[in-house]
Formats: structure tokens, C-alpha cells, sequence
């Protein structure tokens, strides 16, 4: 199983998640992280990969202007749910 998980807050960048504790009860899953608010993310193509996590944050969809980053990822997380990825 491989997972991608979407970090969007820099509060979640260096730290260790409850989403990697929990994956490491499965020794088959890969994990990659991608940090949306990164000057150039590689969004990775969802047909390559079996699982979406969202991980949390203090931004909303309407604070684009203050994130802009978050256009990107709006639009990478529609793709990746118009691909049929479990989110």
C-alpha cells in the first residue's frame, strides 16, 4: 500500500505525525510526504498511489490570498478525488 500524505500547515513540517505512528503497524505501506506550502510541491500522480491523507491546519479554502499556495492544493485534491483515491 502507498500512501501520500498532504501537509499544508508549517506547524506539521518537522514533527512526526499520528498518521506515521499508526503506519508503521503496516510494514507493506510506503509513505511520501508532500508539503503543499513549498515553493514547487511535487504532487505525485494519484494513479500511482493507493491513499490520500489530509493533515490539518489552520488555513481555510477562502485564504488564498494570505496562502496562495492553496490553490494548488484545492485543485490537487480535486484531481486525486476525480481519480477515485481514497481520501
Amino acid at each position: 500500500m502507498k500512501v501520500v500524505e498532504l501537509i499544508h500547515d508549517f506547524d506539521h513540517a518537522p514533527m512526526e505525525s499520528n498518521v506515521d505512528r499508526y503506519l508503521r503497524k503496516f510494514p507493506e505501506a510506503t509513505t511520501e510526504k508532500v508539503r503543499a506550502f513549498e515553493e514547487n510541491p511535487h504532487f505525485p500522480d494519484p494513479k500511482t498511489y493507493d491513499l490520500l491523507i489530509l493533515h490539518g491546519g489552520s488555513q481555510h479554502v477562502w485564504d488564498k490570498k494570505e496562502s496562495p499556495w492553496l490553490a494548488n492544493e484545492i485543485a490537487y485534491i480535486s484531481a486525486v478525488i476525480s481519480a477515485g483515491v481514497p481520501v
